[in-house]
């Protein structure tokens, strides 16, 4: 795989990782099963078919298992040990975090308590293991500017963060 920097006028080619390209896959098959959702759920106005709703209950499914696997892979600390920069650690981070956020930008997703509870605990290990605080700062601030409704979810994102679980210093909580 390779990408382009605009850094200068004449583009350089960059050698992406394999996780990297992992997880910018991820992404973009996340956004984009989404965003059928939510166009499917907003519909006409009717009621949702057999089929949709056995759909929307094996995309909730493996949403969970995907975000499962993203808590084993935060818990690891392999992206800690693969990436030797502060930069590419939080290019990777914040890769993780725009999964998650597109997750929670969906009302529905917000009310499933299982795939609320596995977005804050990843969320919680985005800013502790991985020190994405700051990026996680300006998240909480847009979510509350942007989006209404997931003030309680960023409380709560809060609250767990200073949680002895997950707390190691007071730096997102200032």
């Amino acid at each position: 795989f390779v990408a382009f920097t605009k850094s200068s006028l004449n583009a350089k080619e960059v050698a992406i990782e394999p996780l990297e390209c992992f997880l910018v896959l991820m992404a973009a098959v996340f956004a984009s099963v989404e965003r059928r959702l939510v166009a499917m759920q907003e519909g006409e106005g009717k009621k949702a078919t057999a089929s949709q709703t056995k759909l929307i209950n094996e995309w909730t499914h493996i949403k969970c298992t995907a975000l499962e696997a993203m808590k084993s892979l935060l818990n690891s600390g392999l992206l800690n040990r693969a990436y030797q920069t502060y930069s590419d650690l939080e290019q990777a981070s914040g890769v993780i975090v725009k999964i998650i956020h597109g997750l929670i930008e969906n009302q529905e997703n917000v009310k499933n308590a299982q795939v609320r509870a596995l977005c804050l605990t990843n969320l919680a290990l985005c800013g502790t293991k991985l020190n994405y605080r700051n990026g996680l700062k300006t998240v909480i601030m847009q979510d509350l500017n942007y989006l209404e409704f997931l003030g309680d979810f960023d409380a709560e994102l809060l609250a767990t963060m200073a949680s002895p679980q997950y707390f190691q210093d007071a730096t997102l909580l200032d």
